[in-house]
């Protein structure tokens, strides 16, 4: 084929998407950093995380509720179902990220 065909593939140098993984796609640790005392707006991302956390497992809750409200047809029954399952889910998410200790910090 010639090279000033558009469809001419030429070979490029591997980029950083290419290259096999490095570190475990899977850690079993806490996810969480431990905060820079020094800066005084380091705790603001954890606070929003926390705030997104519940709110996004509260409005998903609500969602499948009324999803399954309009399905069956009842008044706001699963709704509420929803609200509280989101809200645990929520908690959940927040204890799984922040509250989980490292297998390595127990010792």
């Amino acid at each position: 084929m010639d090279r000033k065909s558009p469809f001419y593939l030429h070979k490029q140098a591997p980029g950083p998407f290419d290259a096999p993984l490095s570190r475990p796609i899977y850690f079993p640790g806490s996810m969480a950093a431990q905060p820079d005392p020094n800066d005084p707006w380091s705790g603001i991302s954890t606070g929003w995380m926390v705030v997104s956390y519940l709110l996004g497992g509260l409005l998903t809750g609500m969602g499948v509720g009324w999803l399954i409200d309009k399905a069956v047809g009842t008044s706001k029954v699963f709704l509420a179902i929803g609200m509280l399952a989101g809200a645990a889910g929520g908690i959940y998410l927040i204890y799984l990220h922040f509250g989980k200790e490292h297998e390595d910090q127990e010792r």
